[in-house]
This record gives C-alpha cells, sequence and structure tokens, in this order.
C-alpha cells in the first residue's frame, strides 16, 4: 500500500495468448502478449479511482473489456492474483443505464451487456464489475468497493528497449494480519441498522487481500452476553467472509457488555494457532458499536489488557449516539477512533489496520 493504503500490486508478468506469439517480439518477458499485441499488465486491487490513478503514474489505463473473449483471458489473471471481482471498465455516471467505455466514452454494445447474466444497479452504483467466480456483471459503487483492474498500455521495442527508469515492483505493504470484529448486535441497534452495520463490516474486507497467507477475519457478536460466528481459520476467501458477516443473525437481545466481548477475546484464544491465529501476523479488534458500553471502566479495563498484549484497537461509530470519549480511550489512539460513512473512512481505517506491517 506505499505511503498510503492501496494494497499496489504491480507484478509485471507475462501473459501469453494462443496466438501467433513467435512473430511477436517483446522487449523482455517481463510484458506479456495478447492478441498478437506486447503488453506490460500491472495488476492493481483498489477503488475505480485508484485504479485509474495508479495505471496512469506507470504511463497506462485501466484496461476496457469489451468481448467475453477478454473476459476469459482477463478473469484468469484474476483469479491467479486472489481476487473475486474485477472492473469491466465502464461507467453510466453520466447518464444512468447508459454504460460507456471510460477510456474511449464509447457507448457498451447491447450485445455485450446481453451476453452476461447481469444483477441489476441502483443509481449509486456506476462502475461495471465482473464475479470471476459465478460469471455475472454487476454494477458497483466506484468509490466505495474494491475489486481487480488491470493497467494496460501498448508499447513497441523503440519505446522500452532503453527505458530511462527501471520498471519497480514493489511488494505489497501489508503481507499479514488476523482481525477480530466485536459487532455490537443490543436492542439500541435495531433490524435496519444491524444489516448496515454487517454491510460495513463486509466491506471493510473487501479492502484487504484476503487468504490463508495473507489477511484473517474473526467476528464475534455482543449484547448482554458475547457469541463467536468464526474463527481466523474458517473464511479464507472474500465470498465466504462477506457471506458469512452478511447472514449474521441479529439476535436483538439487550445489554452493552462490550467488556465481555473483550474478554471473549483473551478467554478463547483468538489469536492463537488453534482459532487461526498466526505469531508473524499483528493482531486487531475492530469494535463497531452505536452506544456507550455498561460498564465503562471494565470495558477500557478489558482494552487495556488487550493493549498490553499487543493488540491494536480499532473503534468504528455506528449511528448518531455512541460515547466518542470512550470509544476514544478504548482505540489504540485517537486516530483509531472511527465513525462509519465518513468520506475519508476507507483510507483510515486500512492506515489504522496495516501501520504495524509497513
Amino acid at each position: 500500500m506505499g505511503s498510503n493504503t492501496w494494497r499496489l500490486l504491480l507484478t509485471f508478468t507475462a501473459f501469453m495468448s494462443c496466438e501467433a506469439i513467435d512473430e511477436v517480439q517483446c522487449p523482455s518477458s517481463d510484458y506479456g502478449v495478447y492478441k498478437g499485441k506486447c503488453y506490460i499488465v500491472g495488476t492493481i486491487s483498489g477503488i475505480w479511482s485508484t485504479t485509474k490513478a495508479k495505471c496512469a503514474q506507470f504511463g497506462l489505463s485501466p484496461v476496457g473489456i469489451r468481448t467475453t473473449e477478454d473476459l476469459v483471458y482477463f478473469s484468469k489473471v484474476a483469479t491467479n492474483m486472489r481476487s473475486a471481482y474485477i472492473w469491466v471498465g465502464a461507467t453510466d455516471v453520466q447518464n444512468e443505464g447508459k454504460f460507456v467505455w471510460e477510456d474511449t466514452r464509447e457507448p457498451v454494445s447491447a450485445d455485450f451487456l446481453q451476453s452476461i447474466p447481469f444483477v441489476s444497479n441502483s443509481d449509486e452504483e456506476d462502475c461495471l464489475v465482473y464475479n470471476i467466480r459465478y460469471g455475472y456483471m454487476s454494477a458497483w459503487d466506484c468509490e466505495g468497493r474494491i475489486a481487480f483492474g488491470i493497467c494496460m498500455g501498448e508499447l513497441s521495442l523503440k519505446d522500452t528497449a532503453t527505458p530511462s527508469q527501471p520498471i519497480i515492483t514493489p511488494e505489497p505493504c501489508i503481507e499479514k494480519a488476523d482481525i477480530a470484529f466485536l459487532l455490537d448486535a443490543s436492542t439500541s441497534i435495531g433490524a435496519e441498522n444491524w444489516k448496515y452495520q454487517t454491510q460495513i463490516a463486509a466491506n471493510i474486507t473487501r479492502y484487504f487481500d484476503v487468504g490463508s497467507d495473507k489477511v484473517r477475519f474473526a467476528a464475534i457478536i455482543f449484547n448482554r452476553i458475547p457469541t463467536l460466528q468464526f474463527d481466523l481459520k474458517d473464511r479464507l476467501d472474500h465470498d465466504s467472509l462477506s457471506q458469512a458477516l452478511l447472514a449474521t443473525a441479529y439476535p436483538g437481545v439487550y445489554g452493552t457488555k462490550t467488556y465481555l466481548a473483550l474478554q471473549d477475546i483473551t478467554n478463547k484464544n483468538m489469536f492463537g494457532a488453534e482459532a487461526g491465529g498466526r505469531d508473524d501476523a499483528p493482531d486487531n479488534v475492530i469494535v463497531m458499536t452505536d452506544g456507550q458500553s455498561d460498564e465503562t471502566e471494565k470495558t477500557l479495563g478489558a482494552a487495556a489488557k488487550l493493549k498490553e498484549a499487543g493488540v491494536n484497537i480499532v473503534t468504528v461509530e455506528i449511528g448518531t449516539n455512541p460515547s466518542q470519549e470512550e470509544l476514544q480511550k478504548l482505540a489504540s489512539g485517537q486516530q483509531n477512533a472511527l465513525k462509519a460513512g465518513s468520506s475519508d473512512f476507507q483510507t483510515k481505517i486500512v492506515k489504522s489496520l496495516i501501520k504495524k506491517t509497513c
């Protein structure tokens, strides 16, 4: 993620098509061949504007996937990078329901849209994505969701034989992290806000590269008692993780015993090896709540013990009536006390969770 929030994967790899490769002489093995031309392909996982900005830094543009053949080819590239979703390169920002290619501003053909199953979009979802696993297209919030993007540019031997600067291929800033959600399931949340909270949690997981050797998530819900939903070892890909969070039933039980949930992390050894924790991964807790805990001193005491053990705590304010003073004290520093829905929420939460590994 370099100096900020993005998981830049810029591994320049040769992707060979089945066309007459012998007739194409690319400058080096760092270049890929697709449809008889040499390309350099950089891979980025991020929101749409980040994908465009990072591609531009390297003199490239996000690829526009215009045919089913393109989808098949680039889906394989994305699968190799453990991505479930890929930006298609088209938006309907200017005219709702009328998608145009980002690079040429030409309309997306009806034949292309009709050739692939499509999940309808709302007015707030303007960027096309393709679900690699299930084979359908959908429209997402361009700036609120993360997908796999591909940077592409046609290059010639003359352009690249004597580059003025070497190609930089940095490793991802974050290699590993273990993160446990503590989700407030008290009666004050309500059924609608519960859906909002679990959606935010699911969206947060999309900011990271989830996998057995990357970032792992666990979850506890709490009211008058804490209830473990799944351990770090249980959900090791984006789809199953998001589905588990979104499917978590709202119990509607009274009580906000935050301290019991914090204590459960230690009591159940959630960051231990048996639960899927790793010695070489930093331990993080995300506490999401809409109100002050029932017993503030016990809550802060339980948090202090976790911090002493090296656990990084981030608090996320849900709703309008939480105790900001308590949440700031509960967090590992005021910068880790965040408000869901703020314009810089994504940037701040990623920075809060990855700072120990950068």
